[in-house]
């Protein structure tokens, strides 16, 4: 039966899978140095948020200000569904706006131009349409899925990992059987 169950798991195909329909979200971090000489040191992150639907269209109503090791800070902002591209400067008009709204947000940082950005970090962000996916695989029995968290994965990991731990106890105290690679 192991041996069984483990090659179900290798041969399945491409076309034994359905894809749920996915979004990309986009999140862009403008790094700068604060050292104290544009503007005084600052020690304590800030966030302002008006969260509405209007993320689900692209709009940006929300900007942080976060200061990382002792020297720089993550200014951020922009969330953009459908935004594949990571190659993105500050010359890109949504982040030239996120640029703005975080100055006038915190005026100490209209000191900053944009020869001051040290660098501009895109990452995507993956989400399902709806909700995450946690669940075992209906085909694969020893597979648990744990995706789809999109912006939300650092924030939903606690709970996530919490509900895979369980769903596992349950599986071993039912006697499941649960194929362990040897990767």
């Amino acid at each position: 039966m192991f041996s069984e169950t483990r090659d179900k798991c290798r041969v399945r195909s491409n076309a034994d899978f359905t894809i749920p329909p996915f979004i990309s979200f986009s999140g862009v971090i403008l790094k700068v140095r604060n050292d104290g000489s544009l503007m005084p040191k600052l020690t304590h992150s800030m966030c302002i948020s008006a969260m509405t639907d209007k993320l689900q269209q692209g709009d940006e109503d929300f900007v942080y200000i976060l200061p990382r090791n002792d020297d720089m800070l993550w200014l951020g902002g922009l969330v953009q569904p459908n935004q594949w591209d990571r190659n993105l400067t500050l010359d890109y008009a949504p982040i030239r706006r996120m640029f703005d709204k975080i100055k006038e947000f915190y005026p100490p940082l209209r000191s900053y131009g944009d020869h001051d950005v040290e660098e501009v970090l895109v990452g995507l962000r993956p989400a399902r349409r709806g909700d995450i996916c946690l669940e075992w695989d209906s085909i694969c029995s020893s597979v648990l899925h744990n995706y789809g968290h999109g912006g939300s994965g650092v924030t939903l990991s606690w709970g996530c990992a919490s509900e895979v731990c369980a769903l596992i106890d349950h599986a071993l105290k039912r006697r499941k059987l649960i194929y362990v690679s040897r990767l």
